[in-house]
């Protein structure tokens, strides 16, 4: 079976310089300070661009490959929402809100495999066992298939590739960090957890002006 690829997303163009410079000298002196702040630990950091560079060169190339989904738990206020919409989102050319569809609102969900990238961002979504279990099988699937069950309105479902990501991101109170999907054997591996910093990054409300 063969499937035509249609999309007209297209991820953001690399820098034509080389040699980029991490750091309040270099040439993102704002994505250094905000993931600076964000993900103040080095390990996690790292992990973290690592992970986002994987997607990046893979959607670039157009050989999208499959990958771990992300849950990204802080307080209020750091710049979950930020990372997800205002670098993500243009990183990989736009991205879809999956949180309907992860909680079991929207039975259809064929708009979010049209982007490459699935976010879900602080909506009080697995708040019972029952949607609990159900969000995570879903992110299971969205990061484990290889095929997804494609159904858009007035049309008959379909599988199809996709390989994109999902992005989570949960506030780090007990109530919030009580609506994520169980951690099961079935998850391991498929997922990353990362906790970021109290603090956000000072010039994180310039960022917000930036993005709007």
């Amino acid at each position: 079976r063969r499937v035509l690829n249609i999309s007209v997303r297209t991820p953001m163009a690399p820098a034509e310089e080389r040699g980029m410079v991490w750091g309040p000298t270099g040439q993102f002196p704002f994505i250094s300070s905000f993931y600076e702040y964000l993900l103040p630990h080095e390990k996690s950091r790292m992990a973290y661009l690592g992970w986002v560079g994987h997607a990046y060169i893979n959607a670039l190339a157009r050989r999208p490959v499959q990958g771990q989904g992300i849950f990204v738990s802080g307080p209020p206020g750091v710049g979950k929402s930020m990372n997800s919409q205002g670098i993500l989102s243009p990183l990989f050319g736009g991205c879809a809100d999956g949180a309907a569809y992860l909680h079991g609102k929207d039975s259809f969900g064929g708009e979010l495999f049209e982007s490459y990238l699935v976010r879900s961002d602080d909506n009080g979504l697995f708040t019972d066992p029952r949607t609990r279990a159900m969000a995570a099988e879903k992110i299971k699937a969205l990061v484990a298939n290889s095929e997804q069950r494609v159904h858009a309105k007035f049309r008959m479902p379909t599988l199809m590739p996709w390989f994109g990501r999902v992005v989570v991101t949960t506030n780090c109170d007990p109530d919030s960090l009580s609506q994520l999907p169980e951690l099961t054997t079935s998850l391991e591996g498929k997922i990353s957890l990362f906790r970021t910093g109290d603090v956000p990054c000072p010039e994180l409300a310039l960022g917000r002006e930036w993005v709007e």
